[in-house]
């Protein structure tokens, strides 16, 4: 192998490296066991039958059913074809993000939930919207879950989830939630949010796209 050829290598090996301790670290502080980060989340839900609904949540329950299959192995494509009153969809350019991976795109978001699937996820406690926020034009709604994952692992989380109110051909008022955002905060903490950390986890979530749509079997 020529001196070029060694260097290359090399190159390959610190950049795979770097890229492996950086969503482990991204990882292990989005657990927020690092500093002590989730000991209030923790104190807050510590029972979970006290964890109450927001008073507007029942408005959006199209939103809290597309959460619910998204997080207990049904994925995201099952919803958006179901009818509901008021529909619910998700946009094309939808993203998705938590500390392991950005993933944006519906077809991204879409792989990334088939792969959540095969964890066989399952809810300790029903997803439940704790919190309504209008935003301008959009509204964003904060789900606390209560999940348990390869029938053993159990994790805590905020998801927000961002949806626009649309109006469907020849109908008189608003009539269809689009979601155009998601963020899920594994035990209320935020990820790491500097451009090494958010590049890492942008490359991670093309990289599970790719693996996913290639090598995970669909359903049919």
């Amino acid at each position: 192998m020529t001196a070029f050829g060694r260097r290359l290598v090399a190159g390959i090996n610190v950049g795979i490296g770097t890229h492996l301790v950086v969503t482990t670290a991204s990882i292990h502080y989005g657990t927020g066991y690092w500093g002590g980060q989730s000991s209030l989340f923790h104190q807050e839900y510590s029972d979970h039958s006290l964890v109450s609904e927001a008073p507007d949540a029942r408005h959006y329950q199209a939103v809290t059913r597309l959460v619910t299959d998204m997080y207990t192995g049904r994925g995201l494509s099952s919803t958006t074809t179901r009818l509901s009153v008021p529909a619910i969809g998700v946009s094309d350019s939808v993203s998705f993000q938590d500390p392991a991976a950005i993933c944006v795109g519906k077809e991204e978001v879409t792989e990334a939930f088939r792969a959540v699937a095969t964890l066989n996820p399952q809810w300790i406690t029903p997803p439940r919207c704790i919190h309504v926020e209008p935003m301008g034009s959009t509204i964003a709604l904060t789900y606390y879950l209560n999940n348990r994952y390869g029938g053993r692992f159990s994790l805590q989380s905020l998801l927000v989830v961002h949806v626009e109110l649309q109006q469907l051909p020849h109908a008189r008022e608003f009539n269809q939630f689009v979601v155009t955002r998601m963020e899920e905060y594994w035990n209320g903490v935020s990820p790491i949010s500097n451009l090494l950390f958010w590049a890492v986890r942008r490359i991670n979530g093309v990289a599970s796209f790719q693996i996913t749509s290639r090598f995970l079997p669909s359903r049919g």
